[in-house]
């Protein structure tokens, strides 16, 4: 069975192998998954690198969900010497989180239902299993109008959250890590996903993705809207100079132009400048008024 780079991490920080077989097994893995991979502190087990290969072949690992009789469980590890469950759901759907021993004989890789039977268990309880730590725990949650990464039947998601209030989490947009449009006011129940912390790339697919799609997120309003169009290099835009007057310039790029648009004094038509200046206008005589 093939293992994640998780899985081994996992596994080598259980056992102890011989001193003269250790570099043995951390050239393995440094070749088939790379750094990272430690000397066990506090071993479980006794191994050998030939077990270790058998392991990696053969044996069930953190994460993999099984069947012990007419319960199902999730393996915490398994090594030469016993087989860790660490949370197990007996027949009447009863959820321990325990670490137990099992004989290798009575464990079998989950069927399809089986596993979906744990699987939605720990939806229900918010719960998600860590391959690193070996355990349960709680799903991490996400703020409102923030940015997150999430997991969902499968796929990595980047999003922007609206305002959650209940067990469904309402999405301003949505695109997926392999591609695809945006999709925008998308709900979600909790229990189908797994938030994760967003990095770099998930913040900057998710901005190109909106901006392919002409939309920008406005953090100060909390609203998804559409990005003002630009004159290009050399043609008209007007703006509203400091003595309220509609004036035209000419798009170059410079210091000056970029600032006028950030700040959404920039308008590639006349009307809509003109418009402003009207609204502008009567805030400034109704403010003479109550003078």
């Amino acid at each position: 069975m093939k293992k994640s780079k998780d899985q081994i991490v996992r596994h080598v920080a259980n056992c102890k192998f011989p001193e003269d077989e250790w570099n043995l097994v951390l050239n393995y893995c440094k070749i088939n998954y790379g750094s990272g991979i430690h000397k066990a502190i506090i071993p479980k087990s006794k191994s050998t690198f030939a077990q270790f290969k058998e392991w990696v072949e053969r044996g069930f690992a953190s994460g993999d969900i099984v069947s012990i009789g007419n319960s199902v469980g999730i393996i915490a590890d398994q090594t030469p010497e016993a087989t860790f469950i660490s949370a197990l759901l007996d027949e009447n759907g009863v959820l321990t989180q325990d670490e137990i021993i099992v004989p290798l004989e009575k464990v079998k890789l989950a069927k399809k239902k089986e596993k979906k039977r744990l699987e939605d268990a720990l939806d229900a309880e918010l719960l998600v299993f860590n391959v690193r730590l070996s355990k349960l725990m709680k799903k991490k949650q996400a703020r409102s109008f923030s940015r997150v990464e999430f997991e969902y039947e499968g796929r990595t998601i980047y999003g922007i959250t609206g305002e959650i209030s209940n067990n469904i989490i309402p999405f301003v947009a949505i695109v997926d890590d392999k591609g695809g449009d945006v999709k925008t006011n998308i709900e979600i129940p909790i229990e189908k996903i797994t938030f994760k912390d967003i990095r770099k790339k998930g913040v900057d697919k998710l901005s190109q993705s909106l901006s392919a799609n002409g939309l920008r997120w406005n953090h100060e309003s909390n609203v998804l809207e559409p990005i003002p169009r630009r004159a290009t290099k050399g043609s008209t835009y007007w703006y509203i100079n400091d003595r309220f007057k509609v004036v035209s310039g000419k798009e170059d790029g410079k210091p000056a132009t970029d600032a006028r648009y950030a700040c959404g004094n920039y308008f590639v038509d006349f009307q809509k400048a003109f418009d402003l200046l009207i609204k502008i206008n009567e805030i400034i005589n109704e403010k003479k008024k109550g003078d």
